[in-house]
């Protein structure tokens, strides 16, 4: 392994102290003004190790997102795409770790600490403002409106 190389080896894997991408760690190493060979040298071993897998990120990602953020299939598509993951892969991964029941729930959930932190209001403009708030978590606008009518009616009760 030449100098260069072992560089930026040593530099990638204090990269992965934190979950990355092939894209993230491309772009760190060109950041680093290593050349194209260096940097093809250096991601090609760490997937032969791997250390660097963009399904295995991917996935994590999406289940992290469902516990700790809750996030809609919107939202994660576009937030793993900005990492650098391929479309097939990403929705590949979306189909296999995010059922309806899943998004449901990561929605409820969401849209439960929305509303103990949200301010008065009169209920018209509350519903309005849960479901533009889902909307903007990335749950598309039916599962929205289904959430907001059952926590509303749920309250009502």
């Amino acid at each position: 392994m030449k100098e260069n190389e072992r560089e930026a080896w040593e530099y990638s894997l204090r990269l992965l102290a934190l979950p990355r991408t092939v894209h993230q760690v491309r772009a760190a190493l060109r950041r680093r003004g290593y050349d194209r060979d260096t940097e093809e040298a250096v991601i090609a071993r760490l997937c032969q190790l791997d250390l660097l897998d963009d399904m295995a990120f991917a996935r994590a990602y999406v289940r992290e997102s469902l516990t700790l953020r809750p996030a809609g299939r919107h939202l994660l598509r576009s937030r793993l795409a900005a990492r650098g993951i391929d479309r097939a892969e990403i929705a590949e991964v979306l189909a296999t770790e995010l059922s309806g029941e899943q998004e449901e729930t990561a929605a409820l959930r969401a849209a439960e600490g929305w509303l103990r932190r949200s301010a008065g209001g009169d209920e018209r403009q509350k519903r309005r403002r849960l479901q533009w708030f889902l909307q903007r978590r990335g749950f598309d606008w039916e599962l929205a409106a289904r959430v907001t009518r059952r926590l509303f009616s749920e309250m009502e009760d």
